[in-house]
């Protein structure tokens, strides 16, 4: 941060509270899903009147495969691969999902109690994945990355609107921390 001001440059620090902002980390995860009606996972305010929080739970635009919606995961979010937990456990096919980008081990319960047959989200541990299966629901790790780089594109975007062109953004291409051999 030093160096930064010692150079002139701005910095805005805005993980979180870009996770929880309406239009944000959670709506753009779930328009790549084509997740509708989609409501807050865990509620953390409210905005206008509206709930707001981390995630998001809803109905998918037509009934799909678990198959079927991991390699829709991969596509949607441009990833190499998904690790997914419950492929015996859910059979019917899915309708109601949750998403959660980033970290979602602390989404689990929530995704539980919505009633989601599916969590979509990052960082899932062995025991994690294992114990929300046993609670009947899958969930599809994409990786903390794989689901949060959507941030950069949309903050380009966000940025050069606002600026009406006056900003120059260079946007950094995707950089996969993690390969599967």
């Amino acid at each position: 941060i030093l160096t930064l001001a010692e150079h002139r440059i701005g910095c805005f620090a805005m993980h979180t509270n870009f996770d929880i902002a309406p239009g944000c980390m959670a709506d753009l995860a779930a328009q790549r899903l084509g997740i509708l009606d989609g409501q807050p996972l865990e509620v953390t305010g409210e905005v206008d009147g509206q709930p707001v929080g981390i995630g998001k739970v809803g109905h998918l635009k037509a009934p799909m495969s678990l198959k079927e919606l991991a390699a829709r995961v991969k596509e949607a979010f441009g990833l190499p691969f998904v690790t997914l937990y419950g492929m015996e456990g859910v059979q019917e096919p899915v309708t109601r999902v949750a998403v959660s980008p980033g970290s979602g081990g602390s989404m689990l319960k929530h995704g539980i109690a919505a009633g989601a047959q599916v969590l979509v989200t990052g960082d899932i541990g062995h025991h994690e994945g294992i114990d929300a299966v046993a609670d009947h629901m899958a969930v599809i790790d994409g990786g903390h990355y794989g689901l949060e780089h959507l941030f950069i594109p949309f903050m380009k975007e966000y940025l050069e609107r606002m600026s009406q062109g006056a900003l120059q953004v260079i946007e950094a291409a995707p950089a996969f921390p993690v390969e599967v051999l």
